[in-house]
C-alpha cells in the first residue's frame, strides 16, 4: 500500500493551551503525563512544553512526529485520552493548534 506524501513529510504542531482559573497546576499536570508518554515512542521527534513569561496561566506544546500517520496514533495513547476527559474542567476554553511542515 502506497502512502502520499504527507504521510512522509514531518508534522510539527504548536498548540496552546489557557488553564481554567484555578487549574494551571492540574493541566500542567495532565500535559507533563502526556510528554512523558511520548517521550518512550521513537516516532516522536520533540515533545516540549512552555509557559509564555508574559502570559500566566497559558502552557504551549511544541510536538514533532515522524508522519502524520504516527500522529493520529499518538491521539489513541492513554495520556490524552486522560487528558481528553478532563479537558472541560481544566481549560478556559479550546486549545488553539497551528501545524507546521519542513521546507
Amino acid at each position: 500500500m502506497s502512502t502520499g506524501p504527507e504521510e512522509q513529510e514531518e508534522v510539527w504542531l504548536v498548540v496552546e493551551f489557557d488553564a481554567a482559573e484555578g487549574r494551571f497546576g492540574e493541566l500542567r499536570a495532565l500535559l507533563e503525563d502526556v510528554r512523558l508518554e511520548v517521550g518512550d515512542n521513537p516516532d516522536c521527534l520533540a515533545f516540549s512544553l512552555f509557559a509564555p513569561a508574559a502570559t500566566p496561566g497559558v502552557i504551549i506544546a511544541f510536538e514533532g512526529w515522524r508522519n502524520e500517520t504516527v500522529r493520529q496514533t499518538h491521539l489513541s495513547d492513554a495520556s490524552v485520552a486522560r487528558f481528553s476527559a478532563a479537558a472541560p474542567q481544566v481549560l478556559a476554553g479550546p486549545l488553539r493548534k497551528s501545524e507546521w511542515r519542513p521546507l
